[in-house]
């Protein structure tokens, strides 16, 4: 039933996103606006009947992995950024100075609750802000385990004393809520409760009318993972157009040929070259004569379907190299173990979103994108004025001193707020004392948080100790300083 809903839906919006990318009629971007935003609320009631049947049967797994929450956290204010802006609400995130780096956690589940609590609060908020919290309770002096508590506060509409249990049943919205104004089925808050209560953990409502609400999560001994790795996920808006892919080779396997054109379609705007086969058997056939770089495929399929297709890629020395990303209409942690089990190298559920998608196969391809990476323009030193390469060593102290401690806290850790300060810093730097380099530097930062391109932002971050050593060799004799800026 999952797949018999969610194929359609595939085709309803992808398509209409790629018609976004082509139409420039005013009149016609605003059907498919509509179109768009129809079908995502679809969409939505489908995941969440889908998920509250699956959890009422049982069949709901909580999937624990190696979390950063800080970059779950600066996706939410990417997410929420617009509808803020729009309504004219501060958005305000208050994090623990004692939150660990890396948590053990459900990062879907976290995020799919966080997202329902923060959107709740947005919709029933018309003045004031929206306010996110966590505090961290270590369990031990070990610190290997903690007590998580996250908060989302408003200043809304507000819930009765007598209303605040009812909101976690099964449709039940609250009385007097019209459902014209503010939507909704009435199975966000339930689905959010029992995640929660699966992810071993407890939420409450503390709130009054017309003052606002807040809406507690509590997780009780979270692991701390001892790990450095640090998960990177984008959410900021997508721009098809400004994205392309070193040439390379695409096979696509699905037996539904509108999953196929639209897909087709995405990828050769990305300057990617896609084979297409509508089964696992011809998919075998294909790979095997062109060897691609990439294999996207469908699950369900006549004649042979993605499982065996996959395994026997798998067991062939010749092609058993090649990623195979899974193309699911299952939910992806119900499905999670047995795709490992066949050897998936990744996979993504059905409708495939645009940019998953092409996260996804940023991790496989060189990816080329609209933001400047390229080595940006410098003009020498020996066009600074007298006076201010006299203030050089000045500038260098400056930089050894104050700057290079907040990049030490800063390097690896995505934090997108605190990047923004140091470009800005450097910025302030590059203009008071003239040195192109640094502006340009502290430009590209700005412009890679803009765009939440965490790859270029990470390596052009990396580059700062070089910066600063390429600067402190040319102090005593100037020269040309070619900084290279990502």
């Amino acid at each position: 039933m999952s797949h018999e809903i969610r194929t359609p839906m595939n085709a309803v919006i992808g398509f209409s996103e790629l018609l976004s990318s082509q139409v420039t009629d005013k009149k016609q971007q605003s059907h498919l606006n509509a179109i768009k935003t129809a079908g995502n609320s679809l969409l939505t009631l489908i995941n969440d009947i889908l998920d509250l049947s699956k959890i009422e049967a049982g069949r709901l797994e909580i999937q624990y992995e190696v979390v950063n929450p800080y970059t779950i956290f600066n996706e939410l204010k990417q997410i929420f950024a617009l509808s803020i802006a729009n309504k004219k609400l501060k958005f305000i995130v208050d994090i623990d100075d004692n939150l660990p780096l890396v948590l053990v956690l459900d990062e879907t589940r976290l995020r799919q609750v966080l997202l329902n609590l923060i959107g709740n609060a947005i919709k029933f908020t018309e003045t004031g802000y929206i306010k996110l919290s966590t505090q961290t309770i270590y369990k031990a002096d070990d610190q290997k385990k903690v007590d998580f508590i996250i908060a989302v506060a408003d200043t809304g509409i507000g819930i009765p004393d007598d209303q605040q249990e009812l909101i976690f049943e099964s449709f039940r919205q609250q009385d007097g809520q019209s459902t014209r104004k503010y939507g909704g089925t009435g199975l966000g808050l339930a689905i959010t409760k029992r995640l929660v209560e699966m992810m071993n953990g407890y939420i409450s409502v503390m709130s009054q009318v017309g003052a606002g609400s807040v809406f507690e999560i509590t997780l009780w001994d979270v692991d701390v993972s001892t790990t450095k790795r640090v998960v990177e996920t984008k959410n900021a808006p997508f721009d098809l157009k400004s994205i392309s892919f070193e040439k390379a080779r695409i096979l696509v396997v699905d037996d539904v040929e509108s999953n196929r054109c639209l897909i087709k379609e995405w990828l050769s705007q990305a300057n990617l070259d896609v084979f297409e086969a509508e089964d696992g058997q011809k998919g075998l056939l294909i790979a095997n004569e062109i060897h691609p770089d990439i294999i996207l495929m469908d699950i369900r399929m006549p004649v042979m379907d993605g499982y065996e297709a996959t395994k026997l890629l798998k067991d062939n020395p010749t092609t058993k190299e090649i990623p195979v990303i899974a193309l699911t209409a299952g939910a992806k942690v119900s499905e999670n173990s047995k795709l490992k089990a066949y050897k998936f190298d990744e996979y993504l559920s059905k409708p495939v979103n645009l940019q998953e998608l092409f996260d996804m196969l940023s991790h496989y391809l060189t990816r080329r994108t609209g933001v400047i990476t390229e080595t940006m323009p410098v003009e020498p030193l020996k066009n600074i004025s007298n006076d201010n390469i006299v203030k050089l060593p000045e500038l260098l102290n400056t930089l050894e001193k104050s700057i290079m401690p907040t990049w030490a806290e800063i390097n690896g850790v995505m934090e997108m707020d605190a990047i923004e300060d140091f470009a800005g810093q450097i910025l302030k730097l590059g203009e008071d004392y003239r040195v192109p380099g640094l502006i340009n530097y502290a430009d590209s930062l700005h412009n890679f948080c803009q765009n939440f391109d965490v790859t270029n932002l990470g390596e052009t971050l990396k580059t700062f100790p070089e910066i600063v050593k390429q600067l402190k060799g040319n102090i005593d004799e100037p020269k040309i300083i070619d900084f290279d800026c990502g």
